[in-house]
């Protein structure tokens, strides 16, 4: 079986997604008019058997503060030493362990309150507009998908114009697929037709980006929608649940916010989220072809989820170790 089948058969096994109102807080929620969700967060990673006498290496993703996300009442728990890092350019923050040799059991916990902002356009000044014409390692133009974008675009100049057409297009020829762990390539998303959301968006970012209109990729983890919220919850900080979407530049110099997978999984919000960024996730960093501090051995797609190298060598999700998210819902605004 080919990974077009491979995935053709998972979206059949998950089927199509169209969540109903749910109450939250005893009261029906309509996503579109959530402006924003307040939650205590507890993450933290697992190490499911020991390494022995090897020096392992952690960096564990910290969520940033911007215009949509407040971070507040940080904590960490560790019994190893740990020392926090940033990226100059406020790609990444995180915490970097460092161990020789290490038990099976939890050597971190960070817990933090959260409130998320839904995402619309708006002016950032902070941002350097040439810095996101570059597309990476994942994200390459070929013949087809440069006619495809050329021939949807035609004469049209408006970059918000020329999206519109583009996450349409995305949306109709990819088939939606979650119970897959994929890397975001474009040229594979599009001459496979099937994926997840960073094959959505790396398309749709490389189609872009062909047309000379800046856009950045904003990577997290994807929580449950606001309507179907628990008052607690848990679930895995894993491939699965790692998630992306993406902002342009439009000709107001305003970032303009679109999520793909959501106006391919929820017909009923398609055009909202076209403009809108719904608040249920945790943006953890921005940008692909990431070099961590300390730099890792490997050169990372995206940086969502804690990262772990033994001597240099990524060690495997689910094997070696595990990330958990539990969450407690605070408070939601309409």
């Amino acid at each position: 079986m080919n990974r077009r089948e491979f995935v053709k058969g998972a979206v059949g096994a998950v089927g199509a997604v169209l969540l109903s109102k749910v109450p939250v807080f005893g009261k029906a929620v309509e996503d579109a008019a959530v402006k924003s969700v307040s939650l205590k967060l507890t993450y933290r990673t697992e190490f499911l058997k020991p390494i022995k006498k090897e020096k392992v290496c952690l960096w564990v993703p910290i969520p940033q503060n911007d215009s949509w996300q407040r971070i507040t009442d940080f904590e960490v728990s560790s019994p190893l030493k740990y020392k926090p890092y940033g990226d100059d350019a406020g790609a990444f923050k995180l915490l970097y362990l460092e161990s020789k040799g290490i038990k099976a059991g939890v050597p971190v916990t960070l817990k933090y309150n959260m409130k998320r902002l839904t995402e619309s356009a708006a002016l950032d000044n902070s941002k350097n507009p040439k810095d996101f014409l570059k597309l990476s390692e994942w994200e390459k133009i070929n013949d087809k998908v440069a006619a495809f974008a050329d021939n949807l675009a035609g004469n049209e100049k408006d970059p918000v114009k020329i999206a519109r057409k583009f996450y349409d297009a995305v949306i109709d020829r990819i088939e939606y697929v979650h119970e897959a762990c994929t890397r975001g390539v474009s040229v594979m998303a599009f001459e496979e037709k099937a994926g997840r959301s960073d094959d959505y968006n790396a398309l749709f970012r490389t189609m872009m980006i062909h047309k000379g209109i800046p856009t950045v990729w904003e990577q997290g983890i994807a929580l449950p929608y606001v309507s179907e919220m628990k008052k607690t919850g848990r679930l895995e900080a894993d491939c699965i649940n790692s998630y992306s979407w993406v902002r342009f530049l439009t000709a107001d110099n305003k970032w303009f916010p679109v999520d793909l997978t959501y106006g391919k999984r929820r017909p009923d919000i398609r055009d909202y989220c076209f403009g809108h960024v719904p608040p249920n996730r945790i943006r953890m960093s921005i940008g692909r072809e990431i070099t961590l501090t300390p730099p890792q051995k490997e050169i990372l797609n995206t940086f969502s989820n804690t990262h772990v190298e033994s001597n240099g060598i990524p060690l495997i999700y689910g094997h070696h170790y595990k990330n958990m998210i539990d969450y407690e819902l605070v408070a939601v605004e309409t």
